[in-house]
């Protein structure tokens, strides 16, 4: 994200457990810098003085001895005194974490542009549309091109970031594990907690890849919301008076879309990495490797992206839902717990939070007996127990672990039952869920992860913790080989598997544009979304996504050396040669 005038690069984590977009600014407190001895973050702190069009957000505490007094407001924080140095109230936040890493800011505001090159600014709107930049948004107002480069962010200025051991009042949502990619927060407890810290050290704000975080959830001051409102009030979408629906506007801002990239472990992150992309306005089909199948978004109208889990099986052998296991003969192992073991939650209006900013996924504590037993029977060995302890394994050993398939309640008006993706298309699955349900799988390559200190050393990450009544999350390794579709107009969310490759994105639709005779922001209206790679390579190399071990070949057989990986504690001597495990 590049912010300010002239531009400079903001590279940030994409939460959808979150709302706010904040990264470090001049003079920040234990943030981290690239000047560091040990350097931190991929760009430096973003130099108010340095642009032309930053703005400090001002408001006014109401005067308590004037009832009628309400003050002037802050739009993401609250108003408080001292902002700047001379008592004059200022805009703050301050966000804590589960991990215990806390970031305070100064509100402030200032124009942006999502996406282009990595590491070259684009100054100006010819060199933005030679780029393609918001290309996809254009001639969509009676001919008068949307002016995305105008865009201006409400956001937090970091100045201080720290780690706190010890709190008055536990408030933890989720644990927080190392990132497999540059995502790796639990979500906020409070966008205005205040903690008192015993101890202070270093925390993951300022040793992580990225500068900053950047808010996707549907609640006030999210990014794509404050996109919404630019476009809305520039007068580009045409509504109809009876219903207030969309009239023919190709290009939705209450949608954008997700797509995670597993990257290999070798993999340099210093100059960037291309970890996948997003799409703001829609999702592209040229991404969709099945078609989208809808899940219903339990809780549509505010706060975090919600699915309910209906059913869970394992298939054994891994793979994806286009391919792996053991060929057509390899029957679905069903996780035996109720609906609400598996949501962690009785009532049927809650469920199971979609968060790209915590890495791993939580499950309710409730399911792990019914859990472990299905992994037994996937595994075909009664001495197997499912775990999280770290253990060696080879990368053909993962690969032939068992597939989760998480089956979620499917969107009323909008399920696709011909979707790989739609539980009508597995009938061992919709005979026990209803057909418009939506299939999710989650192979052994995204659950697993392989140390970084100790390579061969692999730790699945799919916890089975969460208390009674607490929210479960699935997180990006869920959601990892998908785009995902956040529809918060709709009320929905769409899942389609994806190789989430940007860059052989790119390739693929100059090839198309050619083909067809387009080139440039020409062919980029067609598409109808502006598409922007997360965080993508320096120049024009290509950061090629190696995931040769996701899929396994449909009838192959799967590698008995799994019986001593350490999921089994049976000999291996005990399984015959070239046999199933």
């Amino acid at each position: 994200m590049w912010v300010g005038t002239p531009p400079q690069r903001q590279t940030v984590i994409i939460d959808t457990g979150s709302s706010v977009t904040a990264f470090p600014c001049t003079g920040c407190v234990g943030c981290g810098s690239r000047s560091d001895a040990v350097p931190h973050h991929l760009d430096e702190e973003f130099d108010l003085s340095s642009s032309s069009t930053y703005e400090r957000t001002r408001c006014r505490r109401r005067d308590p001895a004037v009832p009628s007094d309400g003050g002037a407001p802050c739009p993401l924080g609250s108003c408080s005194p001292g902002g700047d140095g001379g008592g004059e109230d200022a805009c703050h936040l301050a966000v804590s974490y589960a991990e215990g890493s806390t970031w305070t800011a100064v509100e402030g505001s200032d124009v942006v542009y999502p996406g282009g090159p990595h590491g070259d600014a684009l100054a100006g709107r010819g060199a933005r549309d030679a780029e393609g930049i918001g290309a996809g948004m254009a001639d969509v107002g009676d001919g008068e091109p949307f002016e995305w480069m105008d865009f201006r962010l409400q956001f937090g200025c970091q100045d201080k970031i720290q780690l706190v051991l010890g709190f008055a009042v536990q408030l933890s949502l989720t644990p927080v594990s190392t990132a497999l990619f540059p995502t790796h927060l639990s979500d906020p407890l409070s966008s205005c907690v205040i903690s008192h810290p015993l101890v202070k050290v270093t925390g993951l704000f300022k040793t992580q890849l990225e500068d900053g975080i950047m808010g996707m959830d549907n609640r006030p001051g999210a990014f794509w919301l404050q996109l919404n409102e630019h476009y809305r009030s520039r007068g580009f979408v045409v509504t109809d008076s009876a219903d207030g629906e969309r009239d023919g506007d190709p290009f939705d801002p209450t949608q954008f879309a997700l797509c995670y990239d597993r990257q290999p472990l070798s993999l340099d992150l210093e100059s960037g990495v291309g970890s996948g992309a997003l799409t703001l306005g829609g999702s592209d089909p040229m991404l969709h490797l099945t078609g989208m199948a809808f899940a219903e978004n339990v809780t549509p109208k505010i706060g975090w992206y919600t699915v309910r889990i209906t059913a869970m099986f394992l298939r054994p052998g891994g793979g994806t839902l286009l391919g792996g296991g053991r060929g057509d003969d390899a029957k679905l192992v069903r996780v035996d717990a109720s609906e609400a073991k598996l949501n962690g939650r009785k009532g049927p209006g809650t469920g199971v939070i979609i968060d790209s900013g915590t890495t791993d996924t939580y499950l309710p504590e409730a399911a792990q007996a019914a859990f472990d037993e299905a992994w037994r029977v996937a595994l075909d060995d009664e001495s197997a127990s499912y775990n999280n302890d770290p253990v060696e394994m080879t990368a053909a050993q993962v690969s032939s672990l068992p597939t989760i398939l998480v089956v979620l309640r499917g969107h009323a008006s909008s399920s696709s039952s011909d979707s790989a993706g739609s539980a009508g298309s597995h009938p061992d699955i919709s005979s026990a869920v209803g057909p418009g349900d939506v299939v999710v799988a989650v192979p052994p390559t995204h659950y697993m992860e392989e140390s970084r200190r100790s390579p061969g050393t692999w730790t699945s990450r799919v916890y089975f913790s969460e208390r009674s009544g607490a929210q479960s999350i699935l997180g990006s390794n869920f959601m990892m080989g998908h785009e995902i579709l956040f529809d918060a107009g709709g009320g929905r969310i769409g899942f389609s598997e994806s190789h989430c490759d940007y860059d052989r994105l790119v390739q693929e639709r100059q090839q198309q544009q050619t083909a067809a005779g387009l080139s440039g922001a020409e062919g980029e209206v067609a598409k109808g979304a502006a598409q922007i790679g997360v965080a993508v390579e320096e120049g024009e190399e290509a950061a090629v996504a190696v995931d040769e071990k996701q899929e396994v070949a449909a009838g192959t057989g799967v590698n008995n050396d799994l019986a001593a990986s350490g999921w089994s504690r049976r000999a291996a001597n005990d399984i015959a040669v070239g046999g199933p495990v």
